[in-house]
Protein backbone atom coordinates (compact mmCIF):
# COMPACT_ATOMS: atom_id res chain seq x y z
CA UNK A 1 0.00 0.00 0.00
CA UNK A 2 2.77 2.53 0.96
CA UNK A 3 4.38 1.50 -2.42
CA UNK A 4 0.97 2.31 -4.30
CA UNK A 5 0.92 5.47 -2.42
CA UNK A 6 4.58 6.48 -3.43
CA UNK A 7 4.04 5.44 -6.63
CA UNK A 8 1.20 7.70 -7.19
CA UNK A 9 2.98 10.60 -5.58
CA UNK A 10 5.80 10.25 -7.86
CA UNK A 11 3.66 10.60 -11.13
CA UNK A 12 1.47 13.47 -9.73
CA UNK A 13 4.67 15.28 -9.14
CA UNK A 14 6.15 14.73 -12.30
CA UNK A 15 3.03 15.62 -14.01
CA UNK A 16 2.81 18.99 -12.14
CA UNK A 17 6.81 19.50 -13.19
CA UNK A 18 6.21 19.09 -16.97
CA UNK A 19 2.70 21.29 -16.84
CA UNK A 20 5.10 24.25 -15.70
CA UNK A 21 8.01 23.63 -18.24
CA UNK A 22 5.49 23.80 -20.91
CA UNK A 23 3.69 27.08 -19.58
CA UNK A 24 7.52 28.75 -18.98
CA UNK A 25 8.01 27.87 -22.54
CA UNK A 26 5.10 29.91 -23.59
CA UNK A 27 4.93 32.64 -21.69
CA UNK A 28 9.21 33.72 -21.64
CA UNK A 29 9.08 34.60 -25.29
CA UNK A 30 6.19 36.42 -25.74
CA UNK A 31 6.84 38.19 -21.71
CA UNK A 32 10.33 38.55 -21.39
CA UNK A 33 12.76 39.52 -24.51
CA UNK A 34 15.59 36.83 -25.29
CA UNK A 35 18.71 37.80 -26.01
CA UNK A 36 18.87 37.69 -29.52
CA UNK A 37 19.69 40.18 -31.97
CA UNK A 38 16.36 41.98 -31.85
CA UNK A 39 17.49 44.68 -29.55
CA UNK A 40 20.93 44.62 -30.40
CA UNK A 41 19.80 44.92 -34.83
CA UNK A 42 17.53 47.64 -33.75
CA UNK A 43 20.34 49.50 -32.15
CA UNK A 44 22.62 49.33 -34.75
CA UNK A 45 20.06 49.74 -37.73
CA UNK A 46 19.91 53.54 -35.64
CA UNK A 47 23.53 53.61 -35.65
CA UNK A 48 24.21 52.89 -39.38
CA UNK A 49 20.93 55.20 -40.26
CA UNK A 50 22.67 58.11 -38.06
CA UNK A 51 26.10 57.04 -39.30
CA UNK A 52 24.54 57.62 -42.93
CA UNK A 53 22.55 60.77 -42.59
CA UNK A 54 25.99 62.33 -40.87
CA UNK A 55 28.07 61.11 -43.65
CA UNK A 56 25.63 62.99 -46.27
CA UNK A 57 25.66 65.77 -44.68
CA UNK A 58 29.58 66.18 -44.16
CA UNK A 59 30.25 64.94 -48.04
CA UNK A 60 27.40 65.82 -49.82
CA UNK A 61 25.89 68.97 -48.51
CA UNK A 62 28.76 71.10 -47.57
CA UNK A 63 31.02 70.47 -50.67
CA UNK A 64 28.49 71.04 -52.85
CA UNK A 65 27.44 74.34 -51.47
CA UNK A 66 31.24 75.00 -51.58
CA UNK A 67 31.21 73.73 -55.32
CA UNK A 68 28.70 75.51 -56.31
CA UNK A 69 30.30 79.36 -55.15
CA UNK A 70 32.90 77.92 -57.06
CA UNK A 71 31.04 77.23 -60.22
CA UNK A 72 29.00 79.97 -60.54
CA UNK A 73 30.70 82.71 -58.94
CA UNK A 74 31.99 84.60 -62.19
CA UNK A 75 28.86 84.12 -63.37
CA UNK A 76 27.42 85.70 -60.86
CA UNK A 77 29.96 88.80 -60.51
CA UNK A 78 29.29 90.88 -62.78
CA UNK A 79 32.36 93.32 -63.07
CA UNK A 80 35.68 92.06 -62.43
CA UNK A 81 39.29 93.55 -61.92
CA UNK A 82 42.10 91.01 -63.05
CA UNK A 83 45.65 91.93 -62.63
CA UNK A 84 48.59 89.52 -64.43
CA UNK A 85 51.76 89.17 -63.61
CA UNK A 86 53.02 87.94 -67.25
CA UNK A 87 56.10 85.69 -68.94
CA UNK A 88 56.24 86.15 -73.05
CA UNK A 89 58.07 83.61 -74.58
CA UNK A 90 58.84 85.52 -78.53
CA UNK A 91 58.43 83.00 -80.79
CA UNK A 92 60.05 83.40 -85.05
CA UNK A 93 62.16 86.10 -85.94
CA UNK A 94 61.43 88.48 -83.03
CA UNK A 95 62.51 85.26 -81.31
CA UNK A 96 66.14 85.21 -82.55
CA UNK A 97 66.66 88.65 -81.44
CA UNK A 98 65.16 88.64 -77.90
CA UNK A 99 64.95 86.37 -74.64
CA UNK A 100 62.13 85.63 -72.41
CA UNK A 101 60.10 89.00 -71.59
CA UNK A 102 57.92 89.89 -68.54
CA UNK A 103 55.41 92.11 -68.06
CA UNK A 104 51.91 93.15 -66.30
CA UNK A 105 48.69 93.62 -67.23
CA UNK A 106 45.27 94.87 -66.04
CA UNK A 107 41.83 93.78 -67.34
CA UNK A 108 38.53 94.68 -66.99
CA UNK A 109 35.77 92.18 -67.53
CA UNK A 110 32.11 92.42 -67.64
CA UNK A 111 29.98 89.30 -67.55
CA UNK A 112 27.48 90.00 -70.51
CA UNK A 113 25.55 86.56 -70.31
CA UNK A 114 26.32 83.94 -67.87
CA UNK A 115 28.53 82.20 -69.58
CA UNK A 116 29.72 85.03 -71.62
CA UNK A 117 32.44 87.69 -70.62
CA UNK A 118 33.84 91.15 -72.54
CA UNK A 119 37.03 92.17 -71.71
CA UNK A 120 39.35 95.18 -72.05
CA UNK A 121 42.88 94.98 -71.30
CA UNK A 122 46.51 97.08 -71.47
CA UNK A 123 49.76 95.87 -70.33
CA UNK A 124 53.33 96.60 -70.29
CA UNK A 125 55.88 93.67 -71.38
CA UNK A 126 60.01 94.02 -71.77
CA UNK A 127 62.76 91.88 -73.52
CA UNK A 128 66.02 91.92 -73.67
CA UNK A 129 68.82 90.95 -76.30
CA UNK A 130 68.96 87.16 -76.85
CA UNK A 131 72.56 87.80 -77.48
CA UNK A 132 75.07 89.20 -75.09
CA UNK A 133 76.90 91.78 -77.76
CA UNK A 134 79.71 93.73 -75.60
CA UNK A 135 79.35 97.48 -75.33
CA UNK A 136 75.54 96.81 -76.89
CA UNK A 137 72.68 97.32 -75.17
CA UNK A 138 69.70 96.29 -77.22
CA UNK A 139 65.34 95.64 -75.77
CA UNK A 140 62.18 95.71 -76.96
CA UNK A 141 59.27 96.72 -75.46
CA UNK A 142 55.27 96.96 -75.49
CA UNK A 143 52.18 98.27 -74.52
CA UNK A 144 49.50 96.19 -75.79
CA UNK A 145 45.48 97.34 -75.89
CA UNK A 146 43.15 94.47 -76.38
CA UNK A 147 39.37 93.90 -76.79
CA UNK A 148 38.33 90.94 -76.49
CA UNK A 149 35.30 87.67 -75.00
CA UNK A 150 35.92 85.00 -73.04
CA UNK A 151 33.44 81.59 -73.02
CA UNK A 152 33.30 80.08 -69.78
CA UNK A 153 32.33 76.47 -69.14
CA UNK A 154 30.67 75.23 -65.78
CA UNK A 155 32.60 72.85 -64.06
CA UNK A 156 32.06 71.52 -60.53
CA UNK A 157 35.68 72.86 -59.02
CA UNK A 158 36.98 75.15 -61.57
CA UNK A 159 35.90 77.16 -64.33
CA UNK A 160 37.23 76.77 -67.92
CA UNK A 161 37.36 78.98 -70.59
CA UNK A 162 38.31 80.05 -74.25
CA UNK A 163 39.54 83.31 -75.19
CA UNK A 164 39.90 85.45 -78.22
CA UNK A 165 41.02 89.26 -78.18
CA UNK A 166 41.72 91.74 -81.24
CA UNK A 167 43.88 95.20 -80.89
CA UNK A 168 46.92 97.13 -80.74
CA UNK A 169 50.38 96.78 -79.66
CA UNK A 170 52.64 99.80 -79.20
CA UNK A 171 56.02 98.61 -79.74
CA UNK A 172 59.41 100.00 -79.52
CA UNK A 173 62.92 98.97 -79.94
CA UNK A 174 65.78 100.56 -78.31
CA UNK A 175 69.43 100.06 -78.87
CA UNK A 176 73.04 101.92 -77.15
CA UNK A 177 75.52 101.51 -79.83
CA UNK A 178 78.97 102.88 -78.62
CA UNK A 179 79.87 106.00 -81.15
CA UNK A 180 76.15 106.47 -82.05
CA UNK A 181 74.47 106.83 -79.08
CA UNK A 182 70.79 105.70 -78.56
CA UNK A 183 68.76 104.57 -81.33
CA UNK A 184 64.86 103.78 -81.14
CA UNK A 185 62.09 103.35 -83.35
CA UNK A 186 58.55 102.59 -82.68
CA UNK A 187 55.86 100.87 -84.35
CA UNK A 188 52.01 99.90 -84.20
CA UNK A 189 51.34 96.43 -84.85
CA UNK A 190 47.55 94.92 -85.03
CA UNK A 191 47.83 91.85 -82.80
CA UNK A 192 45.20 88.58 -82.57
CA UNK A 193 45.13 86.61 -78.92
CA UNK A 194 43.79 83.02 -78.88
CA UNK A 195 44.36 80.96 -75.92
CA UNK A 196 41.86 79.66 -72.68
CA UNK A 197 42.89 79.03 -68.66
CA UNK A 198 40.48 78.42 -65.66
CA UNK A 199 39.39 80.46 -63.16
CA UNK A 200 38.82 79.39 -59.33
CA UNK A 201 36.90 80.88 -56.48
CA UNK A 202 39.85 81.15 -53.78
CA UNK A 203 37.10 83.52 -51.38
CA UNK A 204 33.94 84.95 -51.53
CA UNK A 205 35.51 87.88 -53.81
CA UNK A 206 38.61 86.87 -55.24
CA UNK A 207 39.31 84.47 -58.12
CA UNK A 208 42.74 82.91 -59.34
CA UNK A 209 42.58 83.10 -62.68
CA UNK A 210 45.64 81.54 -65.08
CA UNK A 211 45.99 81.23 -68.65
CA UNK A 212 47.53 80.85 -71.77
CA UNK A 213 47.51 82.52 -74.62
CA UNK A 214 49.23 83.11 -78.34
CA UNK A 215 49.82 86.90 -79.87
CA UNK A 216 49.91 86.64 -83.46
CA UNK A 217 51.58 90.20 -84.23
CA UNK A 218 53.30 90.12 -87.68
CA UNK A 219 57.00 89.36 -87.17
CA UNK A 220 56.83 89.68 -83.21
CA UNK A 221 54.84 86.93 -82.15
CA UNK A 222 54.79 85.73 -78.44
CA UNK A 223 53.39 82.51 -76.06
CA UNK A 224 52.47 83.83 -73.13
CA UNK A 225 51.29 82.54 -69.67
CA UNK A 226 49.86 84.88 -67.21
CA UNK A 227 48.88 84.28 -63.59
CA UNK A 228 47.24 86.49 -61.39
CA UNK A 229 43.88 87.26 -59.26
CA UNK A 230 39.81 88.65 -60.10
CA UNK A 231 38.40 90.81 -58.20
CA UNK A 232 34.96 91.26 -57.59
CA UNK A 233 33.57 94.73 -58.76
CA UNK A 234 30.89 96.40 -56.23
CA UNK A 235 27.68 96.46 -58.28
CA UNK A 236 26.47 100.23 -59.55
Amino acid sequence: MKKLLSICLFFLLLFNISELNAKLKLSTPENIPAESSLFTTTVNDNISLSDKELKSSLNLAIPESLIKMQSEYAMRAKMLLMLHLILAFPTGNFGDAYSTGIGANATFGYMLYPYLMLTASLGYLSWGSAEDIPGVDISASSVPFLLGVRYLFASQVVLPYVRAELGLNFMSISSEVPFFGEVSASDTKFTLGLGGGLMYALTAAILLDLNLRYWIISDAGNFTIMAGAAYQLPQM
